[in-house]
This record gives C-alpha cells, sequence and structure tokens, in this order.
C-alpha cells in the first residue's frame, strides 16, 4: 500500500524501487489506471549481456565454445552462478558433459527455467498455443505465415499472441531484409530456443537423436544474430564507404547481411583469434561429439 501523504511530501523524498524480471507484470505496474501511472520517474529495461560481454563474464577465452555456450544461456548473468553454481565448461571437449550436467540435469534450476520464463508472464492465457508459437519460430518458420502452418491456425487469430510475446520480450518481429514488406520473429532468449527445439518432446533420446537439431535450429539462428548485431554496429573500417549511387538515386551495389551460416571447418586455420575482441563472428572451426555428431 502506497502512502499518499508521505508520497506528496517531496521534502522527504521518498522513493520507491520495483524491480522483477516479468515483462508483462511490470509494465502492469506503470500503464492504465494502475496507482504508480505517471509517479514514476525511470522506467529502465535492463538487457542481457551481449556475445563478447558473457564471454568475458563466463571467464571462456575460446571464440567456438563462447558461440556454444551463448547459443544456450545466452547473456543472463544469474545463470552462471545461481542456477548452476558457477559450472563453466572448462573446453570444447567438455560441452558435451557440461550440457548433461547442467541444462538436461533436472536436478538442476536450469532444467525448467525456460518453461518457468513462458509461464510467470500473465497475459498468456493458452501456454499450449505460445509454446506453439515459440516452437514454430525455433524450427525456423519465423514469419507469420509460417508460424500459422506450424500451428494450424489462421494469421488473423496469432496477431494477440505474437504481440503478448513481443509485450514480454520473449520474441523480437523485424524487417525481412530480403522481403521489405515481411516481418520475421526472432526467439530473445537461447535458452527457449534450445529447449523447443532440443528438449521438448524428445526426453528419451536427447544425446543422440538431438545433434543436428542443435547445430542447425539452435547454433545456426543464433550465429546469425550474432553476425547481424556486429554488422550493426561496425563502421566503415569494416565495409568501406557507401557505394556510388546511379543517376536513378539507386545504390548501384546491394549487400545482403543475415545469411551468415555456421561452419564446422576441419582446420583452427580460420578461427580469428581477435573474435572475442571485435572481429566478426564469420567463420568458426571444431566441433565436438555432441554438438556436430562426430
Amino acid at each position: 500500500m502506497l502512502d499518499q501523504r508521505a508520497w506528496g511530501e517531496q521534502e522527504r523524498r521518498t522513493q520507491l524501487l520495483l524491480y522483477g524480471s516479468a515483462m508483462s507484470v511490470m509494465g502492469g505496474l506503470l500503464a492504465g489506471s494502475a496507482p504508480l501511472r505517471g509517479r514514476a520517474s525511470l522506467e529502465l529495461l535492463v538487457q542481457p549481456f551481449g556475445y563478447q560481454t558473457a564471454a568475458k563474464f563466463w571467464g571462456i577465452t575460446d571464440p567456438k565454445l563462447a558461440v556454444l555456450v551463448d547459443s544456450i544461456v545466452g547473456g543472463t548473468p544469474a545463470y552462471r552462478h545461481e542456477f548452476i553454481a558457477a559450472d563453466v565448461p572448462g573446453s570444447l571437449a567438455d560441452l558435451d558433459d557440461w550440457v548433461a550436467r547442467t541444462v538436461l540435469n533436472p536436478a538442476v534450476p536450469l532444467f525448467r527455467e525456460a518453461r518457468y520464463l513462458l509461464a510467470q508472464e500473465t497475459g498468456i492465457r493458452e501456454p499450449a498455443l505460445y509454446n506453439s508459437v515459440l516452437a514454430a519460430i525455433a524450427a525456423e518458420n519465423a514469419t507469420r505465415s509460417g508460424i500459422a502452418n506450424f500451428v494450424g491456425r489462421k494469421s488473423a487469430e496469432l496477431v494477440h499472441p505474437l504481440k503478448v510475446l513481443e509485450d514480454s520480450c520473449l520474441i523480437a518481429g523485424q524487417a525481412d531484409p530480403f522481403h521489405g514488406r515481411r516481418s520475421v520473429f526472432q526467439i530473445t532468449e537461447p535458452l527457449i530456443t534450445f529447449y523447443e527445439a532440443v528438449m521438448r518432446g524428445t526426453w528419451g533420446q536427447l544425446r543422440r537423436r538431438q545433434q543436428a537439431t542443435f547445430s542447425s535450429k539452435v547454433v545456426g539462428p543464433h550465429f546469425e544474430s550474432l553476425c547481424r548485431a556486429w554488422a550493426t554496429e561496425a563502421g566503415q573500417e569494416a565495409f568501406g564507404t557507401c557505394p556510388p549511387r546511379s543517376p536513378s538515386g539507386r545504390s548501384q551495389t546491394r549487400a545482403a547481411v543475415g545469411k551468415s551460416r555456421w561452419t564446422w571447418p576441419s582446420s583452427d586455420q580460420d578461427c580469428p583469434a581477435s573474435l572475442a575482441e571485435s572481429s566478426p563472428p564469420a567463420r568458426l572451426s571444431g566441433a565436438t561429439s555432441w554438438t556436430s555428431g562426430t
């Protein structure tokens, strides 16, 4: 209960700090007829760590291993200490065992975290439908029509679920770089992508049947997002100046960014040592038995 008199007496400088991870709940505190409507002086959305910061936070210096870990747990700081007791894979060879003893271990809190992230959002009324939407995006059916076909609903019926997931910061929509009038959606929490693509519905045969799925549905799309993020922030030293324009005003050359692919070269020569600092994650080499199936 808010003390209206204390709130109004500015000489007492009463301040109230509220924080939480459920975006729909936190957003509702300042919306409509909520008691705090118009009284907030700051609304700060704390973003997860980026790839480079997350690698340093986890103490991972191998860029290949950093991408693989980031594609599973993302940049949420709490996952390292509170959820897995600071258990960090020591090398690429240790990644198999690390996944088995953390993300796939029912005794570890991280095992159920992806489901809890969805359950904590109060705006989600049909969990099965929202899980199906997330599963569609994780399976690379990222357009509205692709999601509708995967779910078995009409596109118009998915307008509200997609908006709720966007407002909850679980997915993000962006213009398709190859089709300007079409939007594509991406799951913003890597752990949900891993759960939907690898864990959900295949509990009994995770280690063998889902190796290829992990590489193509989890690491691949996440690696593409890292490349897009890097390309967005890169300066002229990476791409040069803008291309000249023709008399019609159109650029004479066209560059398409967004189709980078995760590959597993047989040599370490294709792996730039400066990836974790500033270089684009263009081609990373190396593999483990769990991720590549070799």
